[in-house]
């Protein structure tokens, strides 16, 4: 691999372009720029950052495991406090008695209430 190669590879790494991009790009073995970047150690592309959705606070996001929305616990339980009364809220109508009711989405909401539920029940083992 010629100097020049070598830098346009780490050119292209540090863009986070994949190794076998990389390798079509510059008329390169595979193998040969995935080891020739674990030896420059420049492996990984830098930890993504993003803000906390409560705070605003940066948060470091983890490659390959689930994204971060809060940067702790506390914001996360302040952000759901704040916004308790915000969540989509759909009509239905209840399969007992025909009343449209409003509630949270959830495909196993059937029935306006408990007296409608238990009532439905006691008709079916009839």
């Amino acid at each position: 691999m010629t100097a020049e190669q070598k830098k346009r590879v780490l050119q292209l790494r540090a863009q986070c372009m994949p190794f076998t991009e990389i390798a079509a790009a510059t008329d390169i073995p595979r193998n040969s720029v995935k080891s020739f970047c674990q030896r420059e150690a420049k492996k990984q592309c830098p930890k993504p950052k993003t803000a906390c959705k409560h705070c605003g606070a940066a948060i470091n996001q983890t490659p390959k495991t689930k994204q971060r929305v809060y940067c702790n616990d506390a914001c996360r339980y302040a952000y759901w406090n704040r916004h308790r009364g915000e969540r989509a809220a759909h009509a239905f109508l209840c399969a007992h008695c025909g009343g449209a009711f409003v509630a949270c989405p959830s495909a196993r909401r059937k029935y306006c209430s408990q007296r409608c539920f238990h009532a439905a029940r006691s008709a079916e083992k009839v």
